[in-house]
Protein backbone atom coordinates (compact mmCIF):
# COMPACT_ATOMS: atom_id res chain seq x y z
CA UNK A 1 0.00 0.00 0.00
CA UNK A 2 1.30 3.45 -0.89
CA UNK A 3 1.77 5.64 2.17
CA UNK A 4 1.03 9.34 2.60
CA UNK A 5 4.77 10.01 2.95
CA UNK A 6 5.53 8.23 -0.33
CA UNK A 7 2.94 10.39 -2.13
CA UNK A 8 3.61 13.77 -0.52
CA UNK A 9 7.09 13.42 0.99
CA UNK A 10 5.83 14.16 4.52
CA UNK A 11 4.67 12.05 7.46
CA UNK A 12 1.40 12.65 9.29
CA UNK A 13 2.41 13.93 12.71
CA UNK A 14 0.56 13.64 16.01
CA UNK A 15 0.24 17.14 17.49
CA UNK A 16 -1.53 18.34 20.61
CA UNK A 17 -2.25 21.74 18.99
CA UNK A 18 -2.47 23.05 15.45
CA UNK A 19 0.68 24.60 13.91
CA UNK A 20 0.51 28.21 12.60
CA UNK A 21 -1.54 28.40 9.40
CA UNK A 22 0.96 30.81 7.85
CA UNK A 23 3.73 28.17 7.84
CA UNK A 24 1.88 24.86 7.43
CA UNK A 25 0.37 25.01 3.94
CA UNK A 26 0.10 21.53 2.41
CA UNK A 27 0.80 19.72 5.70
CA UNK A 28 -1.48 17.14 7.29
CA UNK A 29 -1.51 16.20 10.98
CA UNK A 30 -3.58 14.44 13.66
CA UNK A 31 -4.67 16.72 16.51
CA UNK A 32 -4.57 14.50 19.59
CA UNK A 33 -6.59 16.99 21.63
CA UNK A 34 -9.58 17.19 19.26
CA UNK A 35 -9.00 13.71 17.78
CA UNK A 36 -9.26 15.13 14.26
CA UNK A 37 -7.16 14.93 11.12
CA UNK A 38 -6.35 18.45 9.89
CA UNK A 39 -4.57 20.22 7.06
CA UNK A 40 -3.79 23.77 5.97
CA UNK A 41 -5.22 24.88 2.65
CA UNK A 42 -4.57 28.04 0.66
CA UNK A 43 -7.94 29.68 -0.10
CA UNK A 44 -8.63 32.77 -2.20
CA UNK A 45 -11.54 35.15 -1.70
CA UNK A 46 -12.75 38.58 -2.80
CA UNK A 47 -13.56 41.40 -0.37
CA UNK A 48 -14.91 44.92 -0.87
CA UNK A 49 -12.60 47.93 -1.02
CA UNK A 50 -13.52 51.62 -1.06
CA UNK A 51 -15.27 52.96 -4.15
CA UNK A 52 -13.59 55.02 -6.83
CA UNK A 53 -14.45 58.74 -6.64
CA UNK A 54 -16.78 58.31 -9.64
CA UNK A 55 -18.34 55.59 -11.77
CA UNK A 56 -16.13 54.44 -14.62
CA UNK A 57 -15.74 51.74 -17.26
CA UNK A 58 -13.24 51.13 -20.08
CA UNK A 59 -10.49 52.41 -17.75
CA UNK A 60 -6.86 51.30 -17.73
CA UNK A 61 -5.08 49.85 -14.70
CA UNK A 62 -1.57 49.51 -13.33
CA UNK A 63 0.17 48.80 -10.04
CA UNK A 64 -0.52 46.31 -7.26
CA UNK A 65 -3.36 45.70 -4.83
CA UNK A 66 -1.93 48.20 -2.34
CA UNK A 67 -0.53 50.71 -4.86
CA UNK A 68 -2.74 50.83 -7.95
CA UNK A 69 -3.86 53.23 -10.68
CA UNK A 70 -7.22 53.63 -12.42
CA UNK A 71 -6.52 55.56 -15.61
CA UNK A 72 -9.08 57.41 -17.71
CA UNK A 73 -12.16 55.63 -19.00
CA UNK A 74 -15.78 56.67 -19.43
CA UNK A 75 -18.46 57.57 -16.87
CA UNK A 76 -21.25 57.14 -19.42
CA UNK A 77 -21.59 56.10 -23.03
CA UNK A 78 -20.78 59.61 -24.27
CA UNK A 79 -18.71 61.17 -21.46
CA UNK A 80 -15.02 60.63 -20.83
CA UNK A 81 -12.95 60.66 -17.65
CA UNK A 82 -9.62 62.42 -17.89
CA UNK A 83 -8.55 61.65 -14.34
CA UNK A 84 -5.98 59.27 -12.92
CA UNK A 85 -6.89 57.85 -9.52
CA UNK A 86 -4.38 56.33 -7.10
CA UNK A 87 -5.21 53.54 -4.60
CA UNK A 88 -3.17 52.89 -1.44
CA UNK A 89 -4.89 49.66 -0.45
CA UNK A 90 -7.73 51.39 1.37
CA UNK A 91 -8.74 54.62 -0.40
CA UNK A 92 -8.52 56.47 -3.72
CA UNK A 93 -7.02 59.91 -4.37
CA UNK A 94 -6.50 62.11 -7.42
CA UNK A 95 -3.43 61.68 -9.62
CA UNK A 96 -2.25 63.51 -12.72
CA UNK A 97 -4.87 64.13 -15.47
CA UNK A 98 -4.37 62.76 -18.98
CA UNK A 99 -6.77 65.08 -20.84
CA UNK A 100 -4.07 67.05 -22.65
CA UNK A 101 -3.02 64.06 -24.75
CA UNK A 102 -6.50 63.23 -26.07
CA UNK A 103 -8.22 66.61 -26.47
CA UNK A 104 -8.12 66.40 -30.27
CA UNK A 105 -10.37 63.32 -30.37
CA UNK A 106 -14.15 63.53 -30.79
CA UNK A 107 -16.39 63.09 -27.75
CA UNK A 108 -15.91 60.92 -25.83
CA UNK A 109 -12.18 61.67 -25.90
CA UNK A 110 -9.54 59.05 -26.45
CA UNK A 111 -8.79 58.34 -22.82
CA UNK A 112 -10.16 54.81 -22.75
CA UNK A 113 -9.55 51.28 -24.03
CA UNK A 114 -5.78 51.68 -24.16
CA UNK A 115 -3.17 49.13 -23.14
CA UNK A 116 -1.75 49.78 -19.68
CA UNK A 117 1.12 48.36 -17.62
CA UNK A 118 3.66 49.22 -14.94
CA UNK A 119 3.54 50.45 -11.37
CA UNK A 120 1.75 53.28 -9.60
CA UNK A 121 4.79 55.56 -9.93
CA UNK A 122 6.03 54.29 -13.30
CA UNK A 123 3.07 53.42 -15.51
CA UNK A 124 2.62 53.22 -19.27
CA UNK A 125 -0.39 53.46 -21.61
CA UNK A 126 -0.55 53.06 -25.37
CA UNK A 127 -3.19 53.59 -28.07
CA UNK A 128 -6.86 53.57 -27.17
CA UNK A 129 -10.16 55.09 -28.29
CA UNK A 130 -10.76 55.26 -32.04
CA UNK A 131 -7.16 54.03 -32.52
CA UNK A 132 -4.02 56.11 -32.12
CA UNK A 133 -0.30 55.45 -31.69
CA UNK A 134 0.41 57.58 -28.61
CA UNK A 135 2.60 56.23 -25.82
CA UNK A 136 2.37 58.08 -22.50
CA UNK A 137 4.33 57.50 -19.29
CA UNK A 138 3.35 58.34 -15.70
CA UNK A 139 5.90 59.20 -13.00
CA UNK A 140 3.54 59.25 -10.04
CA UNK A 141 2.37 62.81 -10.56
CA UNK A 142 2.21 63.68 -14.27
CA UNK A 143 2.04 62.14 -17.74
CA UNK A 144 4.62 62.59 -20.55
CA UNK A 145 4.31 61.50 -24.18
CA UNK A 146 7.20 59.38 -25.49
CA UNK A 147 7.95 57.24 -28.58
CA UNK A 148 4.99 56.30 -30.76
CA UNK A 149 3.70 52.75 -31.10
CA UNK A 150 4.50 51.10 -34.49
CA UNK A 151 0.85 51.37 -35.61
CA UNK A 152 -2.55 52.81 -34.70
CA UNK A 153 -3.93 50.57 -31.97
CA UNK A 154 -6.79 50.14 -29.50
CA UNK A 155 -7.98 47.35 -27.19
CA UNK A 156 -4.51 45.80 -27.03
CA UNK A 157 -3.37 43.72 -24.05
CA UNK A 158 -0.16 44.82 -22.38
CA UNK A 159 2.00 43.84 -19.42
CA UNK A 160 5.45 44.37 -17.97
CA UNK A 161 7.02 47.47 -16.48
CA UNK A 162 7.61 50.96 -17.87
CA UNK A 163 11.10 50.11 -19.13
CA UNK A 164 10.33 46.56 -20.33
CA UNK A 165 6.76 46.14 -21.59
CA UNK A 166 5.01 44.07 -24.26
CA UNK A 167 1.83 44.87 -26.21
CA UNK A 168 0.03 42.03 -27.97
CA UNK A 169 -2.43 42.19 -30.86
CA UNK A 170 -5.54 44.38 -30.55
CA UNK A 171 -7.74 46.32 -32.94
CA UNK A 172 -6.26 48.59 -35.58
CA UNK A 173 -7.74 50.85 -38.23
CA UNK A 174 -10.37 49.23 -40.50
CA UNK A 175 -10.64 46.49 -41.63
CA UNK A 176 -9.92 45.11 -38.21
CA UNK A 177 -7.34 43.40 -36.06
CA UNK A 178 -3.56 43.39 -35.86
CA UNK A 179 -1.22 40.47 -35.13
CA UNK A 180 1.56 42.83 -34.00
CA UNK A 181 3.67 41.95 -30.97
CA UNK A 182 5.86 44.86 -29.84
CA UNK A 183 8.21 45.47 -26.91
CA UNK A 184 9.04 48.77 -25.21
CA UNK A 185 12.39 49.65 -23.62
CA UNK A 186 11.40 52.85 -21.85
CA UNK A 187 11.74 55.12 -24.87
CA UNK A 188 10.91 53.25 -28.08
CA UNK A 189 8.88 50.32 -29.40
CA UNK A 190 10.23 47.43 -31.48
CA UNK A 191 7.88 45.22 -33.46
CA UNK A 192 8.76 41.54 -33.09
CA UNK A 193 8.93 39.47 -36.29
CA UNK A 194 6.87 36.77 -34.56
CA UNK A 195 3.17 37.65 -34.75
CA UNK A 196 0.29 36.69 -32.46
CA UNK A 197 -2.27 34.42 -34.10
CA UNK A 198 -5.23 34.49 -34.16
CA UNK A 199 -5.37 38.27 -33.91
CA UNK A 200 -7.70 39.48 -31.21
CA UNK A 201 -8.77 42.39 -29.06
CA UNK A 202 -9.80 42.82 -25.42
CA UNK A 203 -7.70 39.84 -24.33
CA UNK A 204 -6.08 39.55 -20.91
CA UNK A 205 -2.44 38.80 -20.17
CA UNK A 206 -0.12 38.38 -17.19
CA UNK A 207 3.62 38.14 -16.70
CA UNK A 208 6.69 39.94 -17.99
CA UNK A 209 7.68 40.95 -21.50
CA UNK A 210 9.61 37.68 -21.91
CA UNK A 211 7.23 35.35 -20.02
CA UNK A 212 3.56 36.04 -20.72
CA UNK A 213 0.27 34.12 -20.58
CA UNK A 214 -2.49 35.48 -22.89
CA UNK A 215 -6.07 34.21 -23.03
CA UNK A 216 -9.60 35.01 -24.12
CA UNK A 217 -10.64 38.04 -26.12
CA UNK A 218 -12.41 38.42 -29.41
CA UNK A 219 -11.55 38.88 -33.05
CA UNK A 220 -13.42 37.70 -36.06
CA UNK A 221 -14.48 34.93 -33.67
CA UNK A 222 -14.06 34.59 -29.89
CA UNK A 223 -10.61 33.32 -28.97
CA UNK A 224 -11.00 30.12 -26.97
CA UNK A 225 -7.30 29.34 -26.49
CA UNK A 226 -4.49 30.50 -24.23
CA UNK A 227 -0.91 31.04 -25.34
CA UNK A 228 2.42 31.50 -23.59
CA UNK A 229 5.22 33.78 -24.84
CA UNK A 230 8.86 33.03 -23.95
CA UNK A 231 10.38 36.11 -25.54
CA UNK A 232 10.71 34.59 -29.00
CA UNK A 233 7.80 32.24 -29.73
CA UNK A 234 4.19 31.37 -28.83
CA UNK A 235 2.99 28.02 -27.42
CA UNK A 236 -0.67 27.05 -27.07
CA UNK A 237 -1.57 25.87 -23.56
CA UNK A 238 -4.73 24.91 -21.72
CA UNK A 239 -7.37 27.63 -21.79
CA UNK A 240 -9.58 28.92 -18.96
CA UNK A 241 -12.96 27.21 -18.79
CA UNK A 242 -14.69 30.45 -19.84
CA UNK A 243 -12.52 32.50 -22.25
CA UNK A 244 -14.07 35.96 -22.50
CA UNK A 245 -13.71 39.49 -23.83
CA UNK A 246 -12.65 42.11 -21.31
CA UNK A 247 -11.60 39.82 -18.47
CA UNK A 248 -8.44 40.87 -16.64
CA UNK A 249 -5.33 39.00 -15.55
CA UNK A 250 -2.64 39.64 -12.98
CA UNK A 251 0.37 37.74 -11.68
CA UNK A 252 3.19 35.96 -13.49
CA UNK A 253 3.19 33.32 -16.21
CA UNK A 254 3.40 30.43 -13.75
CA UNK A 255 1.07 31.87 -11.11
CA UNK A 256 -1.70 34.05 -12.54
CA UNK A 257 -5.24 35.16 -11.81
CA UNK A 258 -7.93 35.79 -14.43
CA UNK A 259 -11.19 37.39 -13.30
CA UNK A 260 -14.30 39.03 -14.62
CA UNK A 261 -15.12 35.95 -16.68
CA UNK A 262 -18.43 34.25 -17.29
CA UNK A 263 -21.87 35.36 -16.16
CA UNK A 264 -21.14 35.02 -12.44
CA UNK A 265 -17.97 37.07 -12.00
CA UNK A 266 -15.84 33.92 -12.12
CA UNK A 267 -12.15 33.84 -11.17
CA UNK A 268 -9.62 31.26 -12.32
CA UNK A 269 -6.02 30.63 -11.26
CA UNK A 270 -3.26 29.44 -13.60
CA UNK A 271 -0.25 27.46 -12.28
CA UNK A 272 1.82 27.35 -15.45
CA UNK A 273 0.01 24.39 -16.98
CA UNK A 274 -3.67 24.37 -16.01
CA UNK A 275 -6.50 26.53 -14.65
CA UNK A 276 -8.60 25.98 -11.53
CA UNK A 277 -11.74 27.77 -10.38
CA UNK A 278 -11.51 30.24 -7.51
CA UNK A 279 -14.02 32.49 -5.75
CA UNK A 280 -16.41 34.70 -7.73
CA UNK A 281 -16.33 38.46 -7.43
CA UNK A 282 -19.24 39.90 -5.43
CA UNK A 283 -20.20 42.12 -8.36
CA UNK A 284 -20.50 40.61 -11.83
CA UNK A 285 -18.80 43.39 -13.77
CA UNK A 286 -17.69 43.80 -17.36
CA UNK A 287 -15.42 46.38 -19.01
CA UNK A 288 -13.59 46.95 -15.72
CA UNK A 289 -9.87 47.20 -15.15
CA UNK A 290 -7.42 45.67 -12.72
CA UNK A 291 -4.10 46.28 -11.09
CA UNK A 292 -0.90 45.51 -12.94
CA UNK A 293 -0.71 42.39 -15.07
CA UNK A 294 2.70 41.54 -13.58
CA UNK A 295 1.99 41.69 -9.85
CA UNK A 296 4.71 39.26 -8.76
CA UNK A 297 2.76 37.66 -5.93
CA UNK A 298 0.29 35.99 -8.29
CA UNK A 299 -2.05 35.45 -5.35
CA UNK A 300 -3.57 38.93 -5.01
CA UNK A 301 -5.71 40.98 -7.34
CA UNK A 302 -7.68 44.19 -7.63
CA UNK A 303 -10.60 45.12 -9.87
CA UNK A 304 -12.32 48.49 -10.04
CA UNK A 305 -15.14 50.12 -11.95
CA UNK A 306 -16.83 48.54 -14.95
CA UNK A 307 -20.42 47.99 -16.04
CA UNK A 308 -23.12 45.68 -14.77
CA UNK A 309 -25.53 43.85 -17.03
CA UNK A 310 -28.47 45.49 -15.28
CA UNK A 311 -29.15 48.32 -12.88
CA UNK A 312 -29.03 52.07 -12.99
CA UNK A 313 -26.52 53.43 -13.47
CA UNK A 314 -24.91 50.59 -15.39
CA UNK A 315 -21.48 52.17 -14.83
CA UNK A 316 -20.16 51.44 -11.32
CA UNK A 317 -17.44 52.68 -8.93
CA UNK A 318 -16.95 49.63 -6.70
CA UNK A 319 -13.55 48.14 -5.90
CA UNK A 320 -12.83 44.53 -4.93
CA UNK A 321 -9.63 42.93 -3.64
CA UNK A 322 -8.59 39.28 -4.04
CA UNK A 323 -6.40 37.73 -1.34
CA UNK A 324 -5.13 34.23 -0.71
CA UNK A 325 -4.83 33.09 2.91
CA UNK A 326 -3.82 29.85 4.58
CA UNK A 327 -6.69 28.29 6.52
CA UNK A 328 -6.67 25.24 8.82
CA UNK A 329 -9.41 22.78 7.91
CA UNK A 330 -10.67 19.63 9.62
CA UNK A 331 -10.66 16.69 7.24
CA UNK A 332 -13.74 14.55 6.83
CA UNK A 333 -14.55 11.41 4.87
CA UNK A 334 -16.86 13.24 2.46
Amino acid sequence: MTTYKEIFGKQIKNLSSDPPAATSEGQMWYNTTSNKFKSTLSIGAWSSGNNLPQVVAYNGGAGTQTAALSIGGQEGNTSAINNTYEYDGSSWSNGGPIAAFFSGFPTPTGSYYFGAAGTQTAALIVGGAEVNNRTIEYDGSSWTQTGNYPSQITQTTMNGIQTAAIAISGAGPPPGYTTTVATYNGSAWTANPVAFNPAGRRMSSAGTYTATIVSGGGGTTTNTSAQEWDGSSWTTVGAPSVPKNDAKSTGIQTLALKFGIGTSGATEQYNGSSWTTAANTAVNRDLATAGSSNDSSGTTGLTMGGKTSSGSPAFIASTEEFSTVNTIRTLTSS
